[in-house]
């Protein structure tokens, strides 16, 4: 039989119920395991000082088949981060980090970890208590925007950080200020309207790449500050204003500015 899709084109009906819903956790796993090789990718990359945005960019050029994903900084949201588990968990007795789609997750899960270690490597010579970081991002995604931080990738890391001494505060364009203090963070109103060691832009809404605000952000950082710019909305007024001694991290390469 065929039904109708929300966009007015038919489709084969499943075969089953059970179908539909193993179908439904397939196109999301998909996504998650597609993601787990571009950010596993990507920490290859960065071993060997390549850029993983243009070696992805390189490779996908006139290329139709097998297109490979960005990296990103990690995955987040409520629908791929359980998907993938529900099928792993599918296949006991064999334990979920040896399938698949378990490794996918656990791939995904540590994609900041690295980000996470260079910040603290370069604060080792301070008080992790007199560092302050903004991390920009509470809701797991910007586009589209949203105000759902479920398995937000941001607030993950600002996690970790505030368990590792740093003061941290939280920035989100659309996220209500309540809604993060009411979670246990604390919150800034405009990224540009402090002083901060590090500023780590994990949302990527359109807000956060205007040449206001991306100036704004550069001038708010000191001297040996760190910046975390995953979307590359920052790299040329990095190179020409950000204070020396500034780490300029993105996926897969970091410099310092001198």
């Amino acid at each position: 039989m065929d039904v109708m899709t929300q966009a007015g084109m038919p489709c084969q009906a499943a075969e089953s119920i059970e179908a539909a819903e193993l179908g439904k956790l397939a196109t999301n796993a998909v996504r998650d395991i597609n993601q787990a090789l571009a950010n596993q990718l990507c920490q290859i990359a960065e071993m060997h000082g390549i850029d993983i945005r243009r070696l992805v960019d390189d490779v996908n050029l006139d290329y139709p088949r097998d297109r490979l994903k960005h990296a990103s900084p990690g995955v987040g949201g409520s629908c791929l981060t359980k998907d993938s588990y529900i099928l792993a968990e599918s296949l006991l007795p064999v334990p979920p980090q040896d399938t698949l789609f378990g490794r996918a997750r656990i791939v995904n899960d540590q994609a900041q970890e690295p980000t996470i270690s260079s910040l603290a490597r370069h604060f080792s010579r301070h008080a992790a208590a007199e560092v302050r970081i903004l991390v920009c991002g509470a809701a797991f995604k910007g586009s589209p925007p949203t105000t759902d931080m479920r398995n937000s990738v941001g607030l993950h890391v600002a996690r970790e950080l505030v368990n590792l001494g740093f003061d941290v505060s939280v920035y989100d364009p659309v996220v209500p200020a309540s809604d993060i203090t009411g979670i246990g963070y604390r919150h800034s109103s405009l990224p540009g309207d402090d002083a901060w060691n590090a500023v780590l832009l994990y949302s990527n809404h359109a807000s956060l790449s205007s040449a206001r605000l991306s100036q704004q952000i550069v001038d708010s950082i000191s001297h040996d500050g760190f910046i975390y710019d995953p979307h590359l909305w920052l790299t040329d007024l990095v190179v020409r204003d950000a204070a020396p001694g500034t780490r300029y991290r993105t996926l897969s390469t970091e410099r310092v500015i001198d």
